[in-house]
């Protein structure tokens, strides 16, 4: 029997990388909800609150019409104890085939929506 700590869990496969923090550049919305706006090229950052050691990362990512995104969102955790901080995470997904972005986009990240305008 080995005393080695088992491999956490690797975060959900849509999101291609995530770090505690706000986004560099972003607006800071009022209060501590959900946030979505566009990343670098053919991305989005998703911003969500909650421990700093399992935060909540998008589990799935979809196209509902030409001008939405609905993403869900899950308590990801990694292992070991989960601290009662409260910050935010940002969770970098790729925008899914079949959004028109050269007009307003909605972002409903857990019921809570965010308009972006085309990047």
């Amino acid at each position: 029997m080995s005393d080695r700590p088992a491999d956490p869990p690797p975060p959900p496969d849509i999101v291609l990388r995530y770090a505690t923090g706000w986004p560099d550049g972003a607006d800071e919305p009022e209060g501590q909800r959900p946030y979505a706006t566009w990343g670098e090229a053919g991305t989005l950052l998703v911003v969500t609150w909650g421990s700093s050691r399992c935060p909540q990362l998008p589990i799935s990512v979809e196209v509902s019409d030409a001008h939405t995104v609905i993403i869900r969102t899950e308590l990801y955790r990694p292992g070991g104890p989960c601290p009662r901080d409260f910050v935010p995470t940002t969770g970098i997904v790729a925008i899914p085939d079949g959004l028109e972005r050269t007009a307003t986009v909605r972002v409903r990240v857990d019921d809570v929506e965010t308009v972006l305008p085309p990047p």
